[in-house]
């Protein structure tokens, strides 16, 4: 995954970087330096959780490979799945990247659940009269 984030990045002029999102739990200032490395992207790949949900909370289309549990769910609670790749299925990640820049945006999927939550909460209350 590395070397092909590595290779895409270098392919298309953009930067590389590798993004540790271990912070102090009394660190502000690692916590705003590791938000800024977030906003500085403009696409993030990543493997974990909190890479996704860090790279969606500024913005940022997501690109992620798994073979964790948490992350596949995550990405299919947003609505994301065809932007996951299994660890074992990397000859897709390049299109993946390449198209990332049409991905939903964070607000349409945002929007999409809020429409979703309350059309559930309206079915609830029409089934408890």
């Amino acid at each position: 995954m590395v070397s092909a984030g590595r290779s895409f990045a270098e392919e298309t002029g953009r930067d590389y970087r590798e993004i540790n999102n271990r912070i102090k739990s009394d660190s502000e200032r690692l916590l705003a330096e590791t938000v800024a490395a977030y906003r500085a992207c403009d696409v993030v790949l990543t493997s974990r959780l909190h890479g996704a949900i860090l790279g969606l909370a500024v913005g940022r289309p997501v690109v992620a490979v798994s073979g964790d549990w948490k992350l596949e769910g995550f990405m299919s609670a947003v609505g994301l799945d065809e932007w996951l790749l299994d660890h074992r299925d990397l000859n897709r990640l390049e299109s993946l990247l390449e198209a990332a820049h049409s991905q939903p945006s964070v607000e349409s999927v945002l929007d999409r659940h809020r429409t979703l939550n309350l059309r559930f909460g309206a079915e609830v209350l029409d089934a408890l009269r």
